[in-house]
């Protein structure tokens, strides 16, 4: 929520870098926690917000949106705006 509605506070590099490795964590591992992931990531991507670490995770929703074998993943996968 953070993230997605009040513009006026600046994530730190430090903080968008957590964020990012709990939601690639969350994305691979555990599928209850994969649709917060990807509302994340999808609000980190509308705020043009950048880090290394992004690349990396874009890569894995990349992968997901075409080797997942649950349909759903695949679908939020492609939902996320790259």
């Amino acid at each position: 929520m953070l993230v997605r509605e009040v513009e006026y506070h600046n994530i730190s590099k430090e903080q968008l870098r957590l964020l990012l490795l709990y939601a690639e964590r969350d994305i691979q591992a555990d599928s209850s926690r994969q649709a917060t992931a990807f509302t994340l990531l999808k609000a980190i991507l509308k705020r043009r917000m950048s880090s290394p670490e992004l690349q990396q995770v874009i890569q894995t929703i990349v992968e997901l949106s075409i080797t997942s074998p649950m349909n759903y993943v695949r679908q939020q996968a492609r939902q996320v705006k790259i």
